[in-house]
């Protein structure tokens, strides 16, 4: 054979198999709800209320969603805001929480929406370990595979990527083009990687059903040891690594800024609730045994309560009668952990939330779900019911 033509022969090769390989892509992706668009998204979930969490998922979906609801109140946050659920509230509420985690992103995110319509209510959950020294220089969080495989045709390279990084086993992949796996739960359209293959995502309400929850209601249990639940908050908080550094210096640069932006969005008719989120008692007990070395969490809350109107430490959830048992992980606390929260803020005297919430709904909400992380009191939570 000629080797003009052994190299026609091999180059026609690579082109077949790189064309079989990018039509399995294009099948999986299809099969994974991977190709819808945003728009698709967002009017599924108005309509049909899906459980969405794309790979390619970007700040577009959560700011159109906010868009078309137009919310009376928000939930702005890391991803410890995002177990806030519309049915806490009596008007209609959207939760925007898992891309602001500094007072910037605050900002940057109300310039943004709440000139086109702003709401009555903001909750936002920020975190202690944003307000110290040495975190290094401000950078918001990039897209993500947002960025790297958003056009329909960079996307088909997505399951090669998700393969490379051991994130996607070759059995599922094959599982996936050969429709082992379900979009459906029950009725309810799942649509994304994540949502079909773990079946965690993005409720309609923008809230989030964390793999431990979708499972506890499908009826199995979550590990019951505090080791095994919260193993990498533990190791973090033993070493002194992570969020859990020792001996900080606390930065009161930023709790200015974020005192600046609560009277900005008070000063625009906006009221603001700034939340302390939740630790589990197995964690809060580690960080004690090292009071020392972690002194600097308490100042920060101290500083907060001085300067920050509309502060709320719920830092220790123990006094409203949270155990273990209704925390997702080491850091997130779970939606019954929250509707605790809401309710010490709607009984208490010229509260914020004052006819925002159905108080005595809220009570036997929590009364009936003791222990647990998760209610089926809405579309997402009885799709997964037992």
């Amino acid at each position: 054979m000629r080797p003009q033509t052994t190299y026609i022969l091999s180059f026609g090769i690579i082109i077949f198999a790189g064309f079989i390989g990018f039509s399995a892509n294009a099948i999986f992706l299809n099969r994974v709800n991977e190709d819808w668009n945003v728009s698709e998204v967002i009017r599924t979930q108005l309509t049909k209320g899906a459980l969405y969490n794309g790979l390619t998922y970007g700040p577009e979906y959560k700011t159109g969603m906010f868009r078309e609801i137009k919310p009376k109140i928000v939930s702005l946050g890391s991803s410890r805001a995002m177990q806030f659920r519309n049915y806490f509230f009596r008007q209609s509420f959207y939760n925007l929480g898992g891309d602001v985690r500094r007072p910037q992103d605050a900002f940057q995110l109300a310039s943004e929406l709440f000139p086109n319509g702003r709401p009555d209510v903001l909750i936002y959950t920020t975190d202690f370990w944003n307000y110290f020294k040495g975190q290094g220089k401000y950078v918001r969080p990039p897209g993500g595979l947002a960025r790297k495989y958003g056009k329909p045709l960079s996307r088909l390279a997505l399951p090669f990527s998700l393969l490379w990084d051991r994130r996607l086993t070759f059995s599922k992949y094959f599982d996936v083009l050969i429709g082992k796996v379900s979009k459906f739960r029950n009725g309810l359209i799942k649509i994304g990687y994540t949502a079909i293959i773990r079946d965690a995502g993005f409720g309609p309400d923008g809230s989030y059903y964390f793999r431990t929850q979708t499972q506890e209601l499908s009826g199995v249990p979550a590990p019951k040891s505090a080791e095994d639940r919260f193993k990498v908050t533990l190791e973090m908080i033993r070493k002194g690594t992570g969020t859990f550094k020792y001996n900080l210096k606390l930065n009161k640069n930023m709790i200015n800024l974020i005192r600046k932006f609560v009277e900005e969005m008070e000063r625009r008719g906006i009221k603001v609730i700034v939340l302390a989120p939740p630790f589990p008692p197995s964690v809060i007990e580690e960080i004690t045994k090292r009071k020392d070395a972690f002194y600097y969490i308490r100042e920060w809350h101290e500083e907060m309560a001085r300067l920050v109107p509309n502060f709320y430490n719920f830092f220790d959830t123990r006094k409203l009668g949270s155990g273990d048992c209704e925390f997702i992980d080491g850091t997130h606390g779970g939606e019954v952990n929250y509707a605790r929260m809401m309710l010490s803020i709607a009984e208490r005297p010229q509260s914020p939330l004052s006819g925002y919430i159905d108080i005595e709904r809220i009570r036997k909400l929590v009364r009936n779900n003791v222990c647990k992380t998760s209610v089926a009191d809405n579309v997402i939570g009885q799709a997964y019911r037992k």
